[in-house]
């Protein structure tokens, strides 16, 4: 978890920041989440590893900011996706359905907003221009 979630942010940013300083120009956004400012109970290497990129982020920002460079980082609550659903396999919609309120009710007090989780492309829309 730290390995893929902290030290391949750390390793991304590595490989692109030189060329940026090159240029004197570079826009970083870094993905972390709600529960790296929060904490997740049953999870600890998860909010540890999306704390490092929020304080990674905010150092490599003072750092490169003089150069015309910009890191920003965004930081959902629990985004809709195969890994935040269930891992066992419905065995049909009603069952589906269940699961679906039973992970609702456990997502929601770790979502900033009064939903359960969010989709990724709400995400995609409110932070992507292009």
């Amino acid at each position: 978890m730290i390995g893929t979630n902290l030290t391949g942010v750390f390793n991304a940013l590595r490989a692109v920041v030189p060329h940026m300083l090159e240029r004197r120009y570079g826009r970083i956004v870094v993905i972390s989440s709600q529960g790296g400012r929060a904490g997740l109970p049953g999870i600890l290497p998860l909010p540890a590893a999306k704390w490092g990129i929020i304080g990674l982020a905010k150092s490599l920002a003072l750092e490169v900011a003089a150069e015309g460079i910009t890191v920003n980082v965004v930081a959902p609550g629990t985004v809709r996706t195969p890994m935040s659903s269930t891992r066992r396999p419905s065995n049909g919609t009603r069952t589906a359905n269940r699961e679906r309120r039973i992970l609702g009710k456990r997502f929601a007090p770790h979502h900033p907003i009064p939903r359960p989780w969010v989709y990724p492309q709400d995400v995609a829309r409110r932070w992507c221009t292009w």
